[in-house]
């Protein structure tokens, strides 16, 4: 789906590294940008390589993103070492990857690494479905210092968060520098073996992530809850 096609050279204002293999990424943009939450856009690397990313936060002029250069490839050389005044064409809006506000009161929103963007900027861009639903995030990541849920993600009570860590054990710390959050050590596929709902047909499950990951995910859903997982298609 897209609500408002533009294709812009933009200027990139802003790079901050934010933990070990993630950047947070500023551009121009147009303010009159008609997106809906969970799109992405695509950034023109060179003239024959285009990378596409969720769009974390678009407004007052300004787009932004969390780009992960871990792969190593191309889009990810091009970040690291990208000067701010870089030009890139940035194309888009594209996607459907969105909340469904139906009668399903409890939304699980599974992601690993930067996966988990669009569900930050559904959760930033509309506070009206902070009161609707109660929202379960598992979030996956190799260290806690890979956290990208937290620090970003408004203050809300409606909202519980689940630290699935896979190489490291809790900290001393966690529990005085993420109050009500959950830390497991495991997988995200792990902790979903050990949820429980009394009423499966008020649960809804979301996963962005990787494309191994979210294949996991989706067969562990289906085994354990006989439900399909919505799923963030680039198509």
């Amino acid at each position: 789906m897209c609500l408002q096609f533009t294709k812009r050279l933009e200027k990139l204002i802003f790079k901050e590294k934010i933990c070990s293999d993630v950047y947070h990424i500023k551009y121009t943009f147009p303010e009159s940008l008609n997106y809906k939450a969970g799109q992405y856009l695509g950034i023109q690397i060179n003239p024959i390589y285009r990378r596409v990313y969720s769009i974390f936060r678009a407004k007052g002029g300004v787009v932004e993103f969390l780009i992960d250069t871990s792969p190593g490839g191309l889009a990810s050389q091009y970040f690291e070492s990208a000067s701010i005044g870089s030009e890139n064409l940035i194309i888009g809006p594209y996607g459907n990857f969105f909340l469904r506000q139906n009668q399903k009161r409890i939304k699980v929103l599974v992601a690993t690494g930067t996966g988990v963007v669009p569900f930050l900027n559904w959760l930033e861009s509309d506070q009206t479905i902070l009161e609707k639903y109660k929202f379960l995030i598992l979030f996956g990541a190799r260290k806690l210092e890979d956290e990208l849920v937290y620090r970003f993600l408004p203050r809300a009570r409606n909202i519980s968060i689940v630290h699935c860590i896979t190489r490291e054990d809790k900290p001393q710390s966690y529990n005085e520098n993420y109050p009500n959050c959950i830390f497991f050590k495991g997988r995200v596929t792990d902790y979903i073996e050990q949820l429980d709902f009394k009423e499966c047909d008020d649960v809804e499950f979301y996963a962005c992530g990787s494309a191994h990951t979210v294949e996991d995910v989706k067969q562990k859903i289906r085994e354990k809850f006989n439900q399909e997982t919505i799923v963030e298609d680039y198509g």
